[in-house]
């Protein structure tokens, strides 16, 4: 059957031009179901909790493995959200809810000011107006502003309220004169939940850049308390941490140091500290790096001398090896004080000792004989101590002050027939030596163990590159107080986002080897297309350090 034309359809509604206002069933259900809508949602909004609804229901999605023991009690981070929507009303209790801005931080804020500086404990001695400290950390602590879940992270994590510089601080290890602080921005920027169950993945770079990439932001995050230091010095130094064995470079002072602007490690990072003018290496060592990398030294194990016979990874990869004596120098440089005689040489390091060992040279040539020549009867032992003694301390004279002077600080020249050509290279060759009695001194070296002041280093990683290719300057060096590492702008060659434009066709090379031995190839690809890891965090570490959480908690209570 033909459908009606559309003259047709409109003659059903001539002279009737109002019938759209007339009602109909199914305008009418319409409306009324609409109406029911709306009042249904509200119903199941408001009843939801006491009707039996589960908190699954807002769930976004899966807990991370590092807090999957909450997934069942959300309260634990959403401190204070609720699914009974009655509790939000009357509008009066919710505004009042929303202006109260009360949160145990602020308490704690309170009592901070004189409690901080009797927690600090014996570092405070070295602040010359500890209450400015005090009143710097807790004005950087206030402008934290947290949301409610934000304030959660904190009662499990309560030593994560400072950025990584108020870790410097609390430890007062920088030599800067003054003490930067910077409040924690709020955790959910960086930390992200409900995204997967695996670990939660830390922050990338962008999440950094972001504020180090704007330098108004940096300035006005920075809350700064001047101080005096124990370590505060005008130029570099090498310091025995606490007292202890490891020995750390320290930059030189610093005070009122504009924030630098930073984008990525490859573009617009600062140079590392000790690139600085002026910064030097301040071992108590008389070392020269150009004469052991001559033509005319002697071999060593059959071989020319390399970095490596020296210089060797920590067991852990971490650092270097400390250079020793009788590892990597004796063999080269020998204490002996008698040509004729291999192996009597004089004890290394303690002045004592061979002070000592001088004052009793008849008694080591006679044990020297016993232990080296068979069948000595008592009067060839006898004549043998005479014999040595006159030749040995007739090139010594003035007694014990003689043979003092001559070991400490004179030395003696070459001999022909010398295995090694010298007899006696004297302390002051190597060593600074101050004059004493009974025994001078010699000023303890402190080579640095450590020179990387904010981020890690891992020498077992580097193993496939060659010694030169960052330290290049080595072979040229003649003085001790150069420094001698690699710059940063060599160290973003590799350590940058992949340039997958240069990559290389020959996927059998990894871009990121395992420890093993030079591989020039390998080292090469990495320069030329970069891929190594360069994320802020695989460096620099955000909050305060666990070693120092303790301290930090001090500040917040």
């Amino acid at each position: 059957m033909p459908e009606n034309t559309q003259k047709q359809i409109a003659q059903k509604y001539k002279d009737n031009l109002t019938y759209y206002k007339e009602g109909h069933y199914l305008r009418r259900w319409r409306k009324w179901l609409s109406i029911l809508a709306v009042i249904g949602g509200l119903v199941w909004a408001l009843g939801y909790k006491h009707l039996g609804g589960s908190n699954e229901f807002f769930n976004t999605g899966p807990i991370s493995a590092n807090h999957a023991r909450f997934t069942e009690q959300c309260e634990i981070c959403h401190e204070g959200a609720t699914t009974d929507v009655f509790s939000m009303l009357p509008l009066e209790k919710t505004k009042a809810m929303l202006l109260d801005k009360k949160t145990p931080l602020t308490d704690r804020l309170k009592t901070a000011g004189g409690d901080a500086m009797k927690r600090l404990g014996d570092v405070t001695d070295t602040l010359t107006d500890g209450e400015k400290l005090s009143v710097a950390v807790n004005t950087a602590l206030a402008s934290v502003k947290l949301s409610n879940i934000d304030n959660a992270c904190l009662k499990c994590h309560d030593g994560m309220a400072l950025h990584q510089p108020g870790g410097k601080a609390i430890m007062f290890r920088e030599t800067s004169k003054e003490l930067n602080l910077v409040p924690s921005s709020e955790c959910s920027t960086c930390h992200k939940e409900h995204i997967g169950a695996q670990k939660m993945a830390l922050p990338k770079s962008n999440v950094c850049i972001e504020c180090h990439s704007d330098e108004g932001k940096m300035a006005s995050s920075m809350k700064r308390a001047d101080y005096d230091g124990k370590m505060a010095a005008a130029h570099s130094q090498n310091i025995r941490l606490n007292g202890g064995d490891l020995v750390q470079w320290i930059p030189a002072a610093t005070k009122n140091v504009k924030p630098e602007v930073i984008r990525g490690f490859q573009d617009g990072h600062p140079q590392f500290l000790y690139e600085r003018t002026g910064a030097k290496d301040n071992a108590a060592i008389k070392f020269n790096h150009a004469r052991h990398f001559a033509d005319d030294i002697p071999m060593v194990n059959g071989k020319k001398l390399d970095c490596t016979d020296c210089h060797k990874p920590d067991s852990d990869g971490i650092g270097v090896q400390r250079i020793k004596y009788e590892q990597h120098c004796q063999q080269c440089h020998s204490l002996g004080i008698d040509p004729k005689l291999p192996g009597f040489v004089l004890p290394h390091r303690s002045p004592t000792h061979i002070r000592d060992f001088l004052n009793a040279l008849n008694d080591r040539w006679s044990q020297w004989a016993k232990e080296n020549v068979k069948g000595m009867d008592a009067a060839a032992l006898s004549a043998f101590v005479n014999q040595r003694g006159t030749e040995i301390l007739g090139r010594w004279p003035g007694g014990m002050d003689g043979a003092v002077q001559k070991v400490f600080f004179e030395g003696e020249p070459k001999i022909t027939g010398n295995d090694r050509g010298q007899t006696l290279p004297a302390c002051a060759k190597c060593h600074e030596v101050k004059d004493g009695k009974p025994s001078p001194t010699i000023v303890d070296p402190k080579i640095p163990d450590q020179w990387l002041t904010r981020g890690p280093f891992m020498h077992g990683a580097h193993t496939h590159i060659s010694c030169v290719e960052c330290h290049s300057k080595a072979s040229g060096s003649k003085d001790t107080t150069d420094i001698l590492l690699p710059t940063q702008k060599s160290c973003a060659e590799c350590h940058r986002p992949r340039d997958y434009a240069a990559v290389d066709a020959d996927h059998s090379l990894k871009i990121a080897p395992t420890f093993g031995k030079a591989n020039m190839k390998i080292a090469l690809k990495q320069r030329v297309e970069g891929g190594v890891f360069a994320e802020c965090l695989d460096c620099h570490k955000y909050h305060v350090p666990a070693s120092e959480m303790e301290m930090a908690k001090s500040l917040t209570k």
